[in-house]
């Protein structure tokens, strides 16, 4: 499949972005990754890196304005119903009502977590400005992380994590150790400045 959508014109990749997680349940990982190998073969890395963050950022406000205007209505319907049922959403709740902001942050690095994730702080009433600036920073490091696995590692590469749910485990795990560690290291840094 990365090869077919390594072979889209850049707005056909930003548009599948949008609806990737929702409606269309594919990661958006694997699209990233795509378009960085396009990119490898093309010779425009910064436009393709540039249409893939905003076509996520896109899917993700489009995920959070739906859930805060729709709310708890669209839990009625089917595809989201199964997102979020019972004992799911309550955790989920519980995680996004204790620290919303590192929820938001967190869930960027795990894909089948984005989405429920997205909907229930828009629902419990995280404030918009928060969310965005939340996962615009996450998505810093995931999309240019699965753009430049793209880029180098190419098409075998790209199956391998669609076809594999260890191998992208692994990744996820490994991307979510980084992003702590970054993470701890400007917090320390913000928080004692002298210790640069």
């Amino acid at each position: 499949m990365g090869a077919e959508i390594a072979a889209l014109p850049l707005p056909y990749v930003y548009l599948l972005l949008v609806v990737t997680g929702w409606p269309i349940p594919m990661p958006e990982d694997v699209v990233v990754m795509a378009a960085g190998w396009k990119a490898s073969q093309s010779g425009e890395p910064l436009l393709t890196l540039l249409t893939c963050y905003a076509g996520v950022l896109t899917r993700d406000a489009s995920i959070f304005l739906c859930a805060r205007l729709f709310g708890r209505r669209l839990l009625d319907l089917p595809i989201f119903g199964r997102l979020l049922r019972g004992e799911r959403r309550g955790r989920l709740e519980g995680w996004v009502g204790k620290d919303g902001r590192r929820t938001v942050f967190l869930a960027r690095f795990i894909p089948a977590v984005r989405v429920p994730t997205f909907f229930t702080c828009a629902s419990i009433g995280i404030p918009a400005a928060d969310f965005f600036l939340i996962d615009a920073l996450a998505a810093c490091i995931t999309v240019p992380v699965d753009f430049c696995l793209g880029y180098f590692l190419g098409p075998r590469f790209i199956d391998l994590v669609q076809n594999e749910p260890i191998a992208r485990g692994v990744l996820i795990a490994l991307a979510v150790v980084f992003a702590v560690v970054v993470i701890r290291r400007a917090v320390r840094a913000v928080q004692s400045p002298q210790a640069i």
